[in-house]
This record gives C-alpha cells, sequence and structure tokens, in this order.
C-alpha cells in the first residue's frame, strides 16, 4: 500500500548486493575445493587441502559451514544444540571431510559433475542479477535455472542439487539474530535498519520497527517473500523479494498465498498514492457525523486508478483492508470535530498568536508543516512508511477540505 524511495531503495539494494555475494563467493569457492578432493583419501591430500583452503580469502566460519555441507547429520553422540552437520569446529581440523562413512553422499562422477555444472552456472554477472534484479527479471532468471536444470536426473543427484540451492540461498541463516556468517556485516536487521521502514508496507497500520541496543539485536519487521520460497529457491536472498511487513499481513492474512506480478501488487514498483487508490468515506446517515459508528462507513476508492489495475483490488481483499480500516472511526471522528471547529479567522489567530517566537518574529509554515504540527503525521508520501496511518489520514484530511486537493 505504501512504498520506499527510489533512493532509500537503490543505496540498501547496492549494500545488499554487495554483502551476500561475498558470502556466496566464498562458499562457492569452497565447495568447488571440496568437491576437488571428494574423491581423494591420501594423508597428502588432506594436507594440501588445508593449504589450500588456507589460501582461500574469507570467514572461517563460511568456510567450515561450506565444507559441513559435505557431511551426513549429526548423530545423537556428535550433535550440538544448535548443530545441524557434524561439527568440524576449526578451519586446520577437516578430518571428518576425508572420512567416507561421514559422507552425506557417494563420491560418484555424475553427482560431482552435477554439483560442479550447479556451482560454474552461478557465475558473478548471475548473482549480482539475482540478489538486486528487478521483479519482473528474477522471474525470467528462475525460469531460465529450471530449463538448465529440468532433465530428470539420478535421484541421489536431485536431492543434492536441491540441498545446495538451499545453502547458496540461505535465508534461515540470513534471517535469525545471531547469525554466524551474516552478523558481522550484513543480515535482516541491517537490510530492515538500511530500508528505514517503520510501518507496515502492505497494510500501514502496524508498526514494523528495528531495533538495536549496543550490538543487541531486538526487534525488526518480519520480511515476507513476494515470491514464495517454495516455487522460487533461488529468490529467497533476492533484494525485491524482501518485503518488511507486520506479523498480521505477513503470516496471518497472506500466509502461503502464492503472489505473482501479474496479480498482485509489488509494493517496491509503486504505491496506492501513486496509482490514485484514496481512502474515503461514505455517511449512511446524518447520525455519521456525530460519532456513530454505525452511521459512515470507510473505503478505499478504486474507481479513479491511474490504470485499470485489478493487482490493487487483490491487494486490498488479501489484507483485508477495506475491512480493517472501517474500523477507525474514532479518527475520523476526531478529523471531522476539527474541521467543524476551525474556520479561517481561528487558524489566523492561532498563526498570529501561536507561531511567533520569544522575539516576536513570526515563523513561516507552509501547508506541509502545519498539517504535520496539527494531524502528527507525515504529509510526504515517501515518508508514509514512517508511521502507521500516514495515507490514510491524509486522504481523510483532503476529503474534509483541512488541507487543499492536488
Amino acid at each position: 500500500m505504501v512504498s520506499i524511495s527510489d533512493k532509500i531503495l537503490l543505496s540498501a539494494s547496492i549494500q545488499h548486493a554487495k554483502y551476500i555475494s561475498e558470502i556466496f563467493s566464498l562458499k562457492k569457492e569452497v565447495l568447488k575445493l571440496c568437491l576437488h578432493y571428494s574423491n581423494l583419501r591420501s594423508k597428502s591430500h588432506k594436507k594440501q587441502f588445508d593449504l589450500d583452503l588456507a589460501k582461500i580469502n574469507g570467514s572461517d566460519i563460511v568456510k567450515v559451514q561450506s565444507i559441513n555441507w559435505f557431511l551426513k547429520k549429526s548423530t545423537k553422540k556428535t550433535k550440538k544444540v544448535k548443530g545441524e552437520y557434524r561439527n568440524i569446529k576449526t578451519i586446520t581440523k577437516t578430518d571428518n571431510f576425508f572420512i567416507s562413512k561421514f559422507r552425506l553422499f557417494p563420491n560418484n562422477v555424475n553427482t560431482i559433475n552435477e554439483l560442479t555444472k550447479q556451482l560454474n552456472y552461478f557465475n558473478t554477472t548471475r548473482i549480482g542479477d539475482l540478489l538486486i534484479g528487478k521483479p519482473s527479471f528474477l522471474i525470467k532468471e528462475s525460469d531460465n535455472y529450471k530449463l538448465a536444470f529440468s532433465k530428470k536426473q539420478n535421484t541421489i543427484i536431485t536431492q543434492q542439487t536441491k540441498r545446495l540451492i538451499s545453502f547458496l540461498f540461505d535465508y534461515s541463516e540470513f534471517s535469525i539474530k545471531n547469525s554466524s556468517m551474516y552478523s558481522l556485516n550484513w543480515g535482516a536487521y541491517k537490510l530492515t535498519d538500511a530500508l528505514g521502514v517503520r510501518s507496515c508496507l502492505y497494510c500501514n497500520r502496524n508498526y514494523t520497527l528495528t531495533v538495536t541496543n549496543c550490538g543487541e539485536k531486538i526487534i525488526r519487521p518480519e520480511l515476507d517473500h513476494f515470491f514464495p520460497q517454495s516455487k522460487y529457491p533461488l529468490l529467497t536472498l533476492s533484494f525485491y523479494n524482501l518485503i518488511p511487513s507486520c506479523h498480521i499481513c505477513n503470516s496471518n492474512l497472506k500466509g502461503k498465498i502464492p503472489f505473482e506480478l501479474t496479480t498482485h501488487f509489488h509494493p517496491y514498483l509503486s504505491s496506492f498514492e501513486k496509482e490514485n487508490a484514496k481512502f474515503t468515506y461514505e455517511p449512511k446517515n446524518p447520525l455519521a457525523f456525530f460519532g456513530d459508528k454505525r452511521g459512515l462507513k470507510l473505503k478505499i476508492d478504486t474507481s479513479n486508478l491511474l490504470r485499470n489495475d485489478n493487482r490493487i483490488k487483490k491487494n486490498i481483499e488479501i489484507f483485508k483492508l477495506d475491512y480493517i480500516y472501517n474500523d477507525y472511526q474514532d479518527i475520523v471522528d476526531g478529523f471531522i470535530n476539527l474541521q467543524r471547529k476551525t474556520n479561517k479567522k481561528k487558524i489566523k489567530d492561532i498563526y498570529r498568536n501561536v507561531f511567533v517566537d520569544n522575539a516576536g518574529k513570526r515563523w513561516s509554515y507552509g501547508e506541509q508543516e502545519l498539517y504535520e504540527l496539527a494531524i502528527r503525521n507525515h504529509y510526504n508520501p515517501d515518508d508514509f512508511n514512517k508511521k502507521p496511518l500516514a495515507k490514510f489520514e491524509k486522504d481523510i484530511a483532503k476529503e474534509l477540505g483541512l488541507i487543499k486537493k492536488k
């Protein structure tokens, strides 16, 4: 419903691509090294593997997790509290990698070749495109990948390639509070902080604050995958597929409903404001103007959209915006009361007597400043995401003539 300015989107997307691609490249380099040594067993090979691994620049944590990707799930004896795979504690203790019974898959040529093809497919350019490409481009990239690897394959290969994608594009690691791979430079908290979104982009009703304290991560918005992870696993870390939203919209209302560009409205591409969808009210009877909730109907007017876009109507339906906003009668009552008690003379008196500093100099205020002082919400559409109900309140203020209709 509300969006983010192009300037902020550009800045945040550049940071996102920079840090995610660095980790992705490191994962890829270590995995390729592991594939190269996967059929080798001697002590000299083990020693050379460790030497080659040490030459790769980057986080030891990422290296360890990349090597662990090849190992079976931990047994009860070796499983750690938060460890999923057999633990390689340090980068110099890689013995488990060279023990056949610990390997997740057999060392056959077909498997190794297939995994190598997958890794080679994700070159630097393609990774950058997947991370910050626009939504329509992302869908094409996802389809191209499916076409490239759609042949029927051995069951073992299929399982491993699926695991490979989930590891390379690891959203769970990206999103958790104490991510070992992303915590220093990036991650979900850094992303939502860079976007500066303080209210849900889908409903603009609930706060979606990112709060930290001396490095402690406290709360952040949920990140909705506009394109579902189950259908588009390659897009789980794509910038334009991560939409800051509240829990109600993301989990309770949207849930697992599959969104597509052709059927649903993407908040990074436009906004209800830009498309001329606006909040309005219909009085059912005169009691509506005297606080009778049953006498007034609030709704989103889509009769004057700049284009006949059913996607907006679909978003309104999915997120129940007509029903939910109809419960904000008290805000409209307050605006109607303000309109009833305000006239030109009173505004002039307020301006003459209140907006004067201690030296008697009159402050110069335009409509935006006066609106934000009186309503205590944002006037500029680019700022609607910073506070709940910003678009709703401005639309109703226009409808009642408290500010000019443009």
